[in-house]
């Protein structure tokens, strides 16, 4: 999964304003979170973008490759490893 949703207060990061929505997040809110990039956003709002795009609003980055990025992440650890024990 490429995202997460959690309540604002949980959220570690310095981005107080949703750049769908422009409004404050508020401590209760539930927000969405691009695990890739970390930008958050109001969780209906980035549901009805992901309709029609797959991409982050704020840095374009397609949620779709995240699985890929992930599975290629643990090949090249798991390659090092092996090295290393040569």
């Amino acid at each position: 999964n490429s995202t997460r949703i959690l309540q604002y207060r949980n959220v570690s990061s310095n981005q107080t304003i949703c750049p769908i929505r422009r409004d404050q997040f508020e401590q209760e809110q539930s927000v969405m979170q691009i695990l890739h990039c970390r930008h958050v956003f109001d969780e209906l709002s980035l549901r009805r973008h992901f309709r029609f795009s797959a991409r982050c609003p704020m840095c374009r980055y397609d949620i779709r490759d995240y699985e890929l990025d992930n599975i290629s992440n643990s090949k090249r650890e798991a390659k090092e490893k092996v090295l290393q024990e040569l």
